[in-house]
């Protein structure tokens, strides 16, 4: 027995889950009109016997392109993988659903954009059939529809042209099994001249998926950072023009204003945010590097400073108080200074007097010797006086 997996993609409004019903002959999807906002999950749905083939189809939610950012893209790859999940063996042919009637727009090129960026760049070219809802609308009756798709201009023919003109109409509202069963004869037909999508394919598709959540992110971020580089800018003159703290506090909110940095300049890096998209955010945080690390280094040695100046006056303030000290005792160090030198002129003072002593005894002897010879009186008087020194 055959098996053909569809799985089911387009801008939401454009009649995804009508689609799928018809390809399963049920209801087994519940419509736009049905459908809560909190439903986003893929859903699958198996026919029975159609034909000769068995038909298993994923439906997933429409895509939003209107909410573009990286959370969106985040939850369409999620639902990719857990559509793939759904059916192990892959997709015989990926499905995208236009609306006959309605104009090709920019949001129905961003949808491809997304599903070419999730699933891999040659994904319509190779796996994609492209069928177009609302076939009731057709009026061209004169002209077959594939001949219609050719004449196509501008966007839409650049689509056309890369899936390769694989185009079915399809009526959704059509009551007549015949037209029912030749619509799904011709989607099958074209399914068979795609190649099927699988886990592998997906895989091999990561680097267009970075690609593209890069250029989502780029402008978020690059807003981010210039609001982040203007704060720090702010806070670091505010610190230079304005504070009136210590060193050591200015020198603690410098470190903390560092750590902010590095853990900012983390989350870039993280988030694949590289130089040359929109801004180059690295530049600027090496020049707020060496910004912080110079008035680091000038409040460090502020306070080296500070403390140099705290040890002279402590130095200072002893030596002043010894100073005093010595002044109140003067007489202390001229007793020590008197009573050092008092050996010394005791001394001499005795020798003084043992000198005068014996010139004394010396002209006593000389004066009784002149007397006992009967000198004159001249002598005599001159003695007295020598005696009397």
């Amino acid at each position: 027995m055959k098996h053909v997996n569809f799985l089911l993609l387009g801008t939401s409004g454009n009649g995804i889950s009508s689609l799928g019903n018809t390809l399963l002959g049920q209801t087994c999807f519940k419509t736009s009109s049905d459908l809560h906002a909190t439903e986003n999950i893929a859903v699958k749905g198996s026919s029975a016997l159609r034909g000769d083939c068995r038909i298993t189809v994923v439906d997933i939610p429409g895509i939003d392109t209107d909410n573009k950012n990286i959370d969106a893209l985040k939850s369409f790859k999620a639902l990719i993988q857990e559509a793939l999940r759904l059916c192990e063996d892959g997709f015989t042919a990926i499905v995208f659903v236009l609306q006959f009637w309605c104009r090709y727009t920019r949001q129905e090129q961003e949808t491809l954009k997304l599903i070419k960026a999730t699933l891999g760049e040659g994904v319509i070219t190779k796996s994609t059939v492209c069928v177009f809802t609302h076939g009731d609308l057709y009026k061209h009756e004169s002209e077959i529809f594939i001949t219609w798709c050719r004449g196509q201009k501008g966007n839409i023919q650049n689509f056309l042209a890369e899936c390769n003109y694989r185009c079915v109409l399809f009526n959704n509202k059509t009551k007549d099994v015949m037209n029912q069963d030749k619509q799904l004869e011709e989607l099958l037909k074209l399914a068979t001249e795609t190649e099927s999508y699988t886990l592998s394919h997906f895989q091999l598709a990561e680097k267009e998926r970075k690609s593209l959540e890069e250029e989502i992110s780029s402008p978020i971020l690059a807003q981010e950072a210039s609001m982040f580089f203007s704060d720090m800018q702010t806070k670091l003159k505010s610190l230079e023009d304005e504070w009136t703290g210590s060193n050591k506090d200015k020198l603690d909110l410098l470190s903390k204003y560092q750590e902010e940095l590095l853990k900012f300049e983390g989350e870039l890096v993280n988030k694949n945010l590289k130089p040359g998209n929109y801004i180059n955010p690295f530049g600027s945080i090496k020049v707020l590097k060496v910004n912080i690390q110079t008035k680091c280094k000038l409040a460090e040695s502020e306070i080296k400073l500070e403390s140099l100046n705290d040890q002279f006056k402590t130095q200072h303030h002893r030596f002043n108080r010894n100073s005093s000290t010595r002044a109140t005792f003067p007489a202390r160090s001229s007793t020590i200074e008197t009573t050092e030198r008092f050996p010394q002129e005791t001394k001499s003072f005795k020798r003084q007097n043992d000198g005068r002593r014996s010139l004394r005894e010396e002209n006593v002897r000389s004066y009784n010797l002149q007397k006992a010879r009967g000198k004159g009186n001249d002598q005599s008087k001159d003695t007295k006086r020598c005696i009397l020194l």
